[in-house]
């Protein structure tokens, strides 16, 4: 499977906790900190340290995390204004609330720069729900906030962060986290209001269960024992089954290991593999991304080529023992079937783009310089004879 110049596999889910912080402390990175996390409205604090928070609200996943909000916040939104281009769990997840309470919900689209189009103005009562798209739009988003603030008024704004665990919820309402994009932990999640989300709220979640997940996933010891196939399948099975779960609290040995994790060199390793692929890549790269200065941390790093052989590519590189996701390519699938839902999402041609042919291109901090090295030279070949 494994070509010669690459004997491990590169990217997919995670086989152990990476990079705990020793006891002569953190080499610090000189990037430059572009949000504006603080202990209050950040899951890491401005050390890039996670520190338990009594004012954060720590769940088994994000999905949870945002549906725990909804049932339990006890505000009676009118509207609900979703992304076309998200999960389609958090789709199934928002909407079966909005049903039950006799809410309306609406979709809407992203233009080139992966920002909301919106076009009439919101009011008291409604929700709007923001992606930050593989943890690179911090600044983007925060700019258009300032640019529409007036447009969205009374308008609650929550900041969906699980592909940016680096990131500030400012200047929004709410944000929510996944700790599991990030780093091997097998639960995790965080809701961060800017705001006392009230006493009924706080008294409905503690008396939620501990998610008692085994420490170390049967998947992740599967793959770190070299067996990726059953790994994979394996990993699929928690995944559905995590995502089925009741809502319930993160476990107590996440949070310990969260504390334990050097967040700092993971970020200074993203960015070094961004802007590694970035500068290899970026002339085949057809999105337009932000600088490395504009945001703080990535999940991956987005390749769309401008071919449209993203599914080609996707192939090859898992062939290649680079694995990468689907960011979502359900989405696409559902489109002209009966849906769940009375209303249908409709992709625009971007979001179409993306669904089919986005290569979202491993960066974490299990890998540096040589391995993006290989990944560079199978898209620069591939390309090249396309």
């Amino acid at each position: 499977m494994f070509h010669s110049g690459q004997a491990k596999p590169i990217g997919g889910f995670f086989e152990k906790i990476p990079h705990y912080i020793t006891d002569t402390g953190i080499a610090g990175s000189e990037f430059p900190k572009t949000g504006a996390s603080t202990a209050e409205c950040a899951v890491l604090n401005s050390e890039y340290r996670f520190e338990w928070n009594p004012k954060h609200f720590y769940f088994n996943s994000a999905i949870n995390a945002l549906n725990f909000f909804f049932t339990h916040d006890f505000n009676n939104f009118k509207r609900i204004f979703i992304p076309a281009y998200t999960c389609p769990n958090l789709h199934d997840s928002v909407l079966s609330w909005a049903i039950k309470n006799d809410s309306e919900w609406k979709f809407y689209n992203i233009d080139h720069n992966f920002l909301p189009i919106i076009k009439n103005p919101l009011h008291k009562g409604d929700v709007i729900i923001l992606t930050n798209y593989f943890g690179i739009l911090d600044n983007r988003l925060h700019h258009w906030y300032l640019k529409n603030r007036v447009m969205l008024k009374d308008a609650l704004t929550i900041v969906d962060n699980s592909q940016s665990l680096f990131s500030s919820i400012s200047p929004f309402d709410l944000g929510f986290y996944s700790f599991r994009k990030f780093v091997g932990v097998s639960n995790g999640a965080a809701l961060i209001s800017d705001s006392n989300p009230g006493d009924d709220f706080i008294r409905n979640y503690s008396l939620l269960q501990e998610d008692l997940s085994p420490a170390i996933p049967f998947h992740s010891r599967l793959r770190a024992e070299g067996n990726l196939k059953d790994g994979f399948a394996e990993f699929k099975r928690y995944e559905a089954a995590l995502e089925e779960e009741k809502h319930k609290k993160a476990s107590s040995f996440v949070l310990s290991e969260m504390e334990r994790i050097d967040f700092r060199r993971e970020r200074e390793v993203r960015r070094n593999n961004f802007m590694t692929l970035h500068d290899a890549l970026g002339e085949r790269n057809i999105l337009e991304l932000p600088s490395t200065d504009e945001f703080e941390a990535p999940l991956i790093y987005p390749f769309l080529f401008k071919h449209g052989k993203g599914m080609d590519f996707h192939k090859r590189l898992i062939d290649s023992g680079i694995f990468v996701a689907r960011y979502w390519s359900k989405l696409i699938k559902d489109r002209d079937s009966d849906m769940q839902h009375s209303q249908r999402i409709i992709l625009n041609k971007f979001e179409q783009n993306l669904a089919n042919d986005l290569l979202p291109l491993p960066i974490d901090g299990r890998y540096g310089s040589q391995e993006m090295k290989y990944i560079i030279s199978k898209i620069n070949l591939w390309s090249n004879n396309s």
